[in-house]
């Protein structure tokens, strides 16, 4: 078994089990268990239970980030991106439901997390949405007279609300 296929089982078993339990009702016994390693294994890879939670969501935004380049290659118009992007984040987060909830709920409430790692992939996602507010308010798409970090961030923060009713309601 390689590193990879290795570490890949143990970010499914933990997205499965603390995305159903929470960090802290999780441990490292269990997620060895469903991942079919030792215990000890999964420190080779990661410096505790936080360390795993956290690289999660890393592990799922660089799929984003590919993902995504791929879906708004070609797509020349800004309000057309725009709409792919916001379209693309919604139907990535109802696939994959365990990690919008480790995100939202337990990644993002902790402090440590802006300064890991998986921290810096999010800030890229967010810099492709500022980038397409930004090129749109070039073009003339979007309004100019507007600061485009604080549309970033609402258009952010309704996604987010939108994430976390449909969690509420387990839709």
């Amino acid at each position: 078994m390689s590193n990879t296929n290795t570490v890949d089982q143990i970010l499914d078993a933990a997205e499965e089990i603390m995305s159903e339990k929470g960090l802290q009702s999780s441990s490292i016994a269990e997620i060895a268990k469903e991942a079919g390693v030792a215990d000890s294994l999964i420190y080779n890879y990661f410096q505790g239970k936080e360390d795993l939670l956290f690289s999660i969501p890393g592990r799922r935004m660089e799929e984003v980030l590919k993902n995504l380049a791929e879906q708004l290659q070609g797509i020349p118009d800004p309000v057309s991106r725009l709409s792919k992007m916001i379209w693309f984040h919604l139907s990535f987060n109802d696939t994959y439901r365990g990690y919008a909830r480790l995100l939202l709920l337990e990644c993002r409430s902790k402090r440590s997390f802006y300064r890991h790692k998986a921290y810096a992939l999010i800030r890229q996602y967010a810099g492709v949405l500022l980038g397409i507010l930004k090129d749109g308010a070039e073009k003339n798409a979007f309004r100019s007279d507007v600061d485009m970090r604080l549309v970033r961030d609402m258009i952010f923060g309704v996604l987010d609300w939108e994430n976390l009713s449909c969690l509420a309601a387990q839709e």
